[in-house]
Order: C-alpha cells, then structure tokens, then sequence
C-alpha cells in the first residue's frame, strides 16, 4: 500500500511540472516564430507589419531587450519616431557605449523637436566617437530650431572640418547666415556647393534670393531657371522668378510665370496663394477675388498643409538616414 502511494502520489506531483515544462516550450517557440517573422517583415520593407509581429512578441517576454531593439529598429524604418524615441530612450540609457543607438536618439529626437534630447544624444556620440560629423551636423539642426544661431554655424562647421565636404552642412550653414542677415557669408556656403557639383534645386533657390538681394535681377532669374530644369516642380522658384520680375516693374512677365506654372500646376495652393497676393498688390481686385475662390477650393480639398520648408526637407533626410542606419544590424 506504501509502495503504491508513493507511486502515485509522485506522479501527481510530476504531471504539473511537464504541463509547465511544455507551456514554457510552447511560448519559446511562438515568441521566436513572432520576432523571426518581424524581422523578414523588415527586410522587406513591411515595417506596420513587422511592428505588428514584435508587439505581441514583446508582449510574450516583455523583458526581452531583442525584441525591444527589433521593434525600436521597426519604428525607425517606419517613420514612427515618437515610438522609436519610446523604445530607444531605455536601450540607451543600458547600451550607453553603442553609438549607433545613440546616433538614432537623435534622429528620432529632432523628427520630435526635441531639442534638449538632441544635443544630449549628440554629447554622448562625441564621447564615443569626437569625429563623428553627424553628431556636430545634428546639434547645428537642433541650434538652428532654437534660434542660437552662433552656435549652429559653429557646430555646422564643426562637421565640415570633420567630414570635409559635408553638402547639407554647407547648406544649413548658409540657412542659418541667411536668418542672421549675413548675406555674404551665406553666398560663400551657397558658391562653395554650387562650385564642386553639389548644388541641388534648393541650393540653387537660395541662390536665386540671394542675388535677388543683391539686386542682380538676371543672375536671380538665371538661379531660378536652373532650379527649374534640376526640379519641375519646385513652386518657390517659379514664385522667386514672378517676384523678380515684379520688382523691376514686369508685371506682364510675371503674370505670364504665374499663369504658364499653374497650366502645369492647376492645383498649387502656394501659386494660387502668390497670385492673389500679386493681384491684390497690382489692383486687380476682381482677379485676386477669383484666386481666392479657387484657393478655398483647394484648401477644401486638404491640400494646405502641403507646403515644405528647408527644415522640414531636411528632416525627411534625416528620416531617409533613420530608416537606413540598420540599427541593428538586419
């Protein structure tokens, strides 16, 4: 009777820990099925998807730092910063000597305007790496948006001396010159780009302005064409140019600049905008009416918020940069 208590009795205490043992096995297995297909759903560019396959991971282990990094690095990809941030703010503050993550705080931080962040996470890459031009490059961004202006040339500069021919930097520098007043300066940057082949259709827009500035009308004019030939599209120089013209006092010209870009462009809300704007100030009051209207329509139409600034372009690269940083090494 012992003998087949202790049998039993042993059993009962035994079927629990399998049970337990299998359950253990069965999670395994779903949390490396989840974050395997997570990670070929980033190789694949699926990023919402693969975000989708390592949430419920994580949610499987949710101490599991792997599964935080992939999703971090699924976020970034995404475009989603305000949830990379999330993610990579505690892998930072663990991982304190990777740069990379580093790096991509501050990515993520200037996508959220996060200025303070920035300038920390750049700190904390020029203490891993003094030579790393893009943390100098990101503090010149983050100093620029507060409007410390000496200090954003400087870091601008900081990342030119590191890079050497650092285009964006140049750019930026030249930006910030512009919001100074420092004309001057700021051609230098803009002539320096232009000189080596780096010159995009932005570049050649502050170009346009600044001999604008300068009241060399035909050298605005000539920037402007050329920033139209690099980038059909581009309505700020094909508003640079009407104003060119209007200031001389060719108003039919840039009537014809307005009119030839909206055939191309009927749905323009800046040159519908411009033209209003130019109509008001010629006196024709029944023509800036009709623009109105037709401006409204667009509007309806939610196009309003279409309009780029430079900071916002640079952003979208910065956000280009983020996705392919390959945080982690996938």
């Amino acid at each position: 009777m012992g003998f087949f208590k202790s049998l039993f009795s042993s059993a009962a205490t035994e079927v629990p820990q399998s049970t337990e043992q299998m359950s253990a096995e069965k999670k395994r297995i779903a949390f490396e099925t989840l974050r395997d297909s997570g990670v070929r759903a980033i190789r694949m560019g699926e990023y919402k998807l693969a975000s989708d396959y390592l949430i419920k991971a994580a949610e499987l282990f949710p101490d599991n730092e792997e599964a935080e990094a992939l999703l971090a690095e699924a976020y970034l990809r995404g475009g989603d910063m305000e949830s990379a941030l999330i993610k990579l703010r505690p892998i930072a503050k663990r991982q304190q000597n990777n740069l990379q993550v580093w790096i991509s705080v501050a990515q993520a931080a200037l996508q959220q305007k996060e200025w303070t962040l920035v300038l920390e996470a750049c700190a904390e890459v020029e203490r891993l790496d003094g030579e790393n031009p893009l943390a100098f490059y990101y503090e010149g961004l983050a100093y620029k948006e507060m409007e410390d202006f000496d200090a954003a040339v400087v870091k601008f500069g900081k990342a030119i001396e590191k890079a050497g021919e650092y285009a964006m930097a140049y750019f930026m520098r030249a930006m910030t010159y512009i919001q100074e007043g420092k004309l001057e300066d700021a051609e230098k940057d803009i002539d320096f780009l232009i000189a080596k082949g780096a010159a995009d259709d932005m570049t050649y827009n502050q170009k346009g302005f600044l001999r604008k500035e300068n009241e060399d009308y035909e050298g605005a004019v000539l920037a402007y064409d050329k920033v139209m030939e690099i980038n059909p599209f581009n309505v700020d120089a094909y508003i640079g140019k009407a104003s060119v013209y209007e200031i001389q006092g060719d108003n039919v010209t840039a009537l014809k600049v307005y009119e030839e870009v909206l055939d191309d462009m009927p749905e323009s809300v800046e040159m519908w905008s411009s033209l209003a704007d130019f109509k008001q100030r010629i006196g024709d009051e029944a023509g800036a009416s009709e623009c109105s209207k037709k401006l409204e329509s667009l509007v309806a139409d939610s196009r309003q918020n279409q309009k780029k600034n430079n900071f916002a372009q640079m952003q979208n690269r910065i956000e280009d940069e983020a996705r392919k940083s390959n945080l982690f090494g996938l």
